[in-house]
């Protein structure tokens, strides 16, 4: 998990408070929540990333950070199938 921090923008739909990890004082500052997931190549073993959602505590449609965790880790267990048929 990460965020995007908005902090000059004040009218964004949906707007949640995120913790921004680049202040020492770990506050929190206008911005959304952000699940992303990555593979390694078989290889070189470089990051490839292949999920990757903003989402927003606030929106209606919001369940928690876990189903957000699941929807990804299912996507990517689905797509992991697909590349290996």
């Amino acid at each position: 998990m990460t965020a995007i921090l908005q902090i000059y923008g004040k009218k964004f739909e949906n707007l949640d408070l995120v913790k921004d990890a680049s202040d020492p004082k770990n506050s929190y500052k206008p911005g959304y929540h952000m699940c992303n997931a990555a593979v390694l190549t078989k290889n070189e073993k470089q990051p490839v990333p292949i999920y990757s959602k903003i989402y927003s505590t606030k929106s209606k449609d919001f369940e928690s950070s876990n189903s957000e965790t699941y929807q990804s880790i299912d996507t990517v267990r689905n797509y992991s199938v697909f590349i290996e048929r």
